[in-house]
């Protein structure tokens, strides 16, 4: 049975490609509005991953989202990714996301990137594995 992976994020064609790409790779995949602040859509569908984007200046607190999923019990558990361009607050945050696991992948990633995040964070089971994902130089 394919992992289901709930992606949250404010862009419909986003979510549309990064719904390909990991269909594509075997996923199962659960699109919503970066907007969603309850929990009930994560309890019923019980994802084996959260893939969360975090936009500059949005209403979507991502981080009050995280904390609300890391303080329920019944949610705890489940991996998280956020995607995000604010790497100073990763680098101030790395040992409490890692603690946490919650897993970072730094914008502007590509579709290696974001493979690789995935797998690593469900691929092999583990979900005590949380990691900062960089992503690789442009050149």
């Amino acid at each position: 049975m394919a992992k289901l992976i709930m992606v949250l994020n404010h862009d419909r064609d986003v979510l549309e490609l990064i719904e390909d790409i990991l269909i594509g790779e075997g996923y199962d995949v659960t699109l919503h509005s970066a907007k969603m602040q309850d929990l009930e859509d994560v309890r019923t569908l019980n994802p084996a991953l959260i893939l969360l984007d975090q936009l500059r200046g949005g209403e979507f607190d991502v981080w009050e989202f995280v904390q609300k999923l890391k303080l329920a019990s019944d949610t705890a558990l489940i991996p998280v990714i956020i995607s995000t361009y604010d790497v100073a607050f990763v680098q101030q945050s790395e040992q409490r996301l890692k603690d946490k696991q919650i897993g970072v992948i730094l914008k502007p990633y590509d579709i290696e990137d974001l493979l690789q995040a995935v797998s690593t964070s469900i691929g092999n089971g583990k979900s005590d594995q949380a990691k900062v994902f960089h992503p690789r130089p442009a050149y």
